[in-house]
């Protein structure tokens, strides 16, 4: 079984779901899996995940949007890790940075 396809299985086990690649990212970007991070009954944010294939290495971009009070902002890292630590680290910056719930996908 090759790289591409375990990390592929291993996004689906974890709740991510596939989308079409956006045209803006180019054709070494092959995939997009995105999943909801939910609290407090609501859509806190997004985690975008963006799979590289370049001539001599693969990738990830992840992609998160987040809301304060006052702020909206993009919260992208690089990496070639375990989603899981990825997961670990967003969901301590919305905490840390005071994140709310995303105003644009939640239905109040």
């Amino acid at each position: 079984m090759t790289t591409k396809l375990k990390a592929e299985r291993g996004y689906a086990r974890q709740g991510y779901t596939k989308y079409p690649v956006p045209a803006y990212k180019g054709t070494h970007c092959t995939a997009l899996w995105q999943k909801w991070v939910r609290g407090e009954g609501k859509k806190l944010y997004a985690l975008n995940l963006y799979t590289w294939e370049l001539p001599n290495h693969h990738g990830v971009e992840a992609e998160v949007r987040m809301y304060t009070k006052d702020h909206e902002f993009n919260l992208n890292l690089l990496f070639e890790d375990d989603p899981v630590r990825i997961e670990a680290f967003y969901a301590d910056a919305y905490t840390r940075l005071g994140g709310i719930p995303d105003p644009h996908n939640n239905d109040d």
